[in-house]
């Protein structure tokens, strides 16, 4: 993780030391290879069609707490519909690629 450590003397006047070290780190996963969601090649239509469906009567009832608990059941079955609404892709259309 660390090579090397260099010492580059002391600071100022004070019996303290300045360090320099280099660390080498390794993402755990790379961001090119993060699925993301395509919104170029979303069907905004249906999405549209299904948010009419919505009660949302229904789900803004109660206080802050039961409509952030009934946005997420909403999410969940959005994300459930995701691959006809909202596909995924691994290539992210913006990366430059040396």
């Amino acid at each position: 993780m660390i090579d090397t450590v260099s010492i580059l003397g002391s600071l100022g006047t004070s019996d303290h030391i300045m360090l320099k070290w280099t660390v080498q780190l390794q993402p755990l996963m790379s961001v090119v290879d993060c699925p993301y969601y395509d919104y170029r090649n979303a069907d905004y239509p249906r999405m549209r069609q299904a948010l009419t469906a919505v009660n949302w009567s229904q789900i803004l009832q109660g206080d802050a707490n039961d409509q952030w608990i009934s946005m997420i059941e909403l999410w969940k079955i959005g994300i459930e519909q995701g691959p006809q609404t909202l596909p995924t892709s691994l290539a992210y259309p913006h990366a430059e690629f040396g």
